[in-house]
């Protein structure tokens, strides 16, 4: 059918992300094209007119071209029929907003509403519980996410959902270094797995023995709580002499993890109980945690205090300094 463009109008729950190149290209094409050639958009009536359930940006470049009328297919339904159907459009053309999205799922939640029955043939129960999560990111973040959403940037709702859990001061930072370097969300998981609020750091009665973990030389990791430890006993086996009192002391490690810095300058994370080591790294005021794909099963390692030499066996769970005789 034929309507009038001053018959029809846009609903208030259109997603649908169009950068400023996208709708230039569409503006051109339909210039070419003519209200003869271009697509039909999808309508529905809503007392004496019609509103848009598809098709809101061809609607809205036709005014700007000057047309009278264009073509649409009429179609029956209310109005969360009519909010799946458009939600299914903007899905399949890849590009939602989805901050506006928890905004419209939200009010129909309000309105009483089972918005995981509405909208389960377009979106998973997953995906519902991600969008709506989303109302936990900062608005700072959110802010910066949703103007890069509108220029283009290739961010998924895995990546919004991950910044979200991100402690909120963490977020807005997080938010522009994957923008600025396209991170994917195994980045992003990495990272959400390692970030801890900070820890204080207590004071301590000074020690005679070397310090078995201290800060990372990377930055921005607070020391733990100093791991209690025990020392092996030395029972030297019949007929070998014992060995040499206070030469190489071997200390357990009673925590799952630990941080040291290798000789070569390295910092990296080791967790005993996965046995595997991270390098830890940072990133622009963040701190990263890479997973080795072949991780040093040994650590050569120095103690920052008094530069004591030392062998971390990650596959052992030991820690053994090379102490003076």
């Amino acid at each position: 059918m034929r309507l009038r463009l001053d018959q029809v109008s846009p609903n208030p729950w259109n997603c649908n992300i169009l950068t400023q190149d996208d709708r230039l290209k569409l503006k051109q094409q339909m210039s070419v094209s003519g209200p003869e050639k271009t697509p039909p958009i999808m309508v529905r009536q809503v007392d004496d007119a019609y509103q848009i359930i598809d098709g809101e940006q061809r609607w809205s470049v036709a005014k700007e071209l000057g047309w009278i009328h264009i073509y649409a297919i009429p179609v029956e339904a209310d109005e969360l029929e009519a909010k799946a159907l458009c939600l299914s459009y903007n899905i399949l053309r890849g590009r939602l907003d989805w901050y506006k999205l928890r905004k419209v799922l939200n009010q129909d939640m309000k309105a009483g509403v089972d918005v995981y029955k509405v909208y389960e043939p377009v979106l998973t129960d997953e995906e519902v519980r991600k969008v709506l999560k989303l109302g936990e990111t900062a608005p700072e973040a959110e802010k910066f996410l949703e103007e890069k959403l509108l220029e283009g940037a290739q961010l998924t709702l895995e990546h919004l959902s991950l910044i979200s859990e991100l402690p909120k001061n963490l977020q807005l930072g997080a938010a522009e270094q994957t923008v600025k370097h396209e991170y994917g969300a195994g980045t992003l998981k990495t990272l959400l797995e390692h970030v801890k609020p900070p820890v204080p750091v207590q004071p301590t009665e000074p020690s005679t023995q070397p310090r078995v973990l201290e800060p990372s030389s990377a930055g921005g990791l607070r020391e733990k709580e100093k791991p209690s430890v025990k020392e092996e006993s030395f029972e030297a086996e019949p007929g070998k002499p014992k060995p040499k009192p206070g030469r190489e002391k071997v200390l357990k490690a009673e925590e799952a993890e630990a941080l040291f810095t290798c000789e070569c300058g390295r910092a990296y994370r080791v967790d005993y109980e996965a046995r595997k080591t991270m390098w830890v790294k940072e990133l622009e005021g963040l701190t990263v945690f890479t997973e080795e794909l072949t991780y040093p099963s040994k650590l050569k390692v120095k103690c920052p205090g008094c530069g004591l030499p030392g062998e971390v066996d990650v596959e052992a769970g030991e820690v053994k300094w090379d102490l003076p005789g």
